[in-house]
Parts: C-alpha cells; structure tokens; sequence
C-alpha cells in the first residue's frame, strides 16, 4: 500500500511539472501574439488615418471629375470608395480587438497558471477590457458616422442640393471627424499601459521558465 501511495505520488509529481513546462510556454506564445495583434492594431489606425488624410483629396477629386455632382452619389467615385474602405477598415480593427480578446481568454484558461503571477494575469484583463470597451465606443460612432458621411456626400448629387446644403455637408462631416478623433484620444490611452503589461508578462514568464530548467 506504501508502494503505490509512493508511486502515485511521484506519478502526481511528474504530472504536475510536465504541465508546468506546457503552461509557461503556451503563456509566453500567447502573450507573444497579443503583442503581435496590438502592433496590426496600430497599423491599421495608421491605415485609417492615411484615408482620412485622403478625404479632402477624394473630396476634389469627385468635384473635378463631374461638376455637375451627380458622381458624389456613385459607389466608385474616389469620395464614396474612401467611405468603403474606411469601413473595411473599421470591420478589420474589430476583428483584430476580437482575437486580442480571444488570446487573453485563452492566457486565463490555461489549467495550470501557478507560475504565472495572479497580479500579471488581473493586470492584463483589465488592461484588455479597458482597451477593448474605449474601442469599442470610437469603432461604433466611426462606424454610424461612416453611414452618415456616405448619405451626406450623396446628397450633394441631389437636384436639390446647391451651395448653402454643399458647405452643410462639409460642415457635419468636419463635425463627425472631431467626434471620432475624441474618441480615439480616449482609446489609445489604453495602448501603452497594456504593451508595458505584456512586456512585463513576458520578461516574467521568461525568468520562471529559465528557473524551471
């Protein structure tokens, strides 16, 4: 009866390591996408700030094409395809905030965190969903502003429109893009506290797997 107990416990003891071996790699490989995911975060903010440094460009563009102003209501004129890819890119930041948060959900459910400090762990949750609800906020109101911004430059194809309603429409748009830049200002904050988190995590986690050869 000793024997087995003596067994069992090595055979506990074996266990326990080998998922500790697994646990700090796997944590290390997840963090390391999430810093991945936050660098093609950024990239696609910058993607999005070189359409809006197009917009006015766009703007004359379709002026100069058809002064009659009736292509400000077609899909492919420059002006309507800066909306489209604008979207595009909105649709790209959400996905990308969506595996962000699939990662950190996966960082927490490893089975075996007890060589990962707990304070690390809270840190980066928090740090996520402050990030992911800022996010969320600016990609919403982007979004509805981008609905507006495609119905506003149709309308100056209407029969009705003349140049009271044209400097309306660039007026309102000016209105939305202050909107929007408010709202980033308020998510990125959440950029660097997160990054120095996952820098941390890292450095951690690389010291307990050397501890652990």
């Amino acid at each position: 009866m000793k024997k087995i107990t003596y067994v069992s416990f090595l055979l506990f003891i074996t266990i326990f390591l080998v998922g500790c071996s697994k646990s700090l790699p796997r944590a290390e490989r997840i963090i390391g996408l999430m810093q991945e995911e936050m660098t093609s975060l950024v990239a696609q903010l910058n993607e999005l700030q070189a359409l809006e440094d197009e917009l006015q460009q766009d703007f004359e563009s379709t002026l100069d094409q058809d002064h009659s102003l009736e292509l400000f209501a077609d899909t492919d004129s420059p002006i309507q395809q800066n909306v489209f890819l604008r979207k595009d890119t909105i649709n790209q930041l959400r996905q990308t905030l969506d595996t962000i948060l699939s990662l950190e959900n996966e960082l927490l459910d490893l089975k075996d965190k007890k060589n990962i400090p707990e304070d690390v762990l809270n840190t980066i949750h928090q740090e996520v969903n402050a990030m992911d609800e800022a996010m969320d906020i600016f990609l919403k109101d982007y979004m509805d502003n981008l609905s507006l911004e495609e119905k506003a430059f149709a309308s100056v194809a209407s029969d009705d429109s003349n140049f009271g309603s044209f400097f309306k429409v660039i007026e309102d748009i000016n209105t939305l893009s202050t909107t929007n830049e408010i709202n980033l200002d308020r998510a990125i904050t959440h950029f660097e506290p997160l990054n120095t988190t996952l820098v941390n995590a890292k450095v951690e986690l690389i010291h307990s797997l050397e501890s652990t050869r």
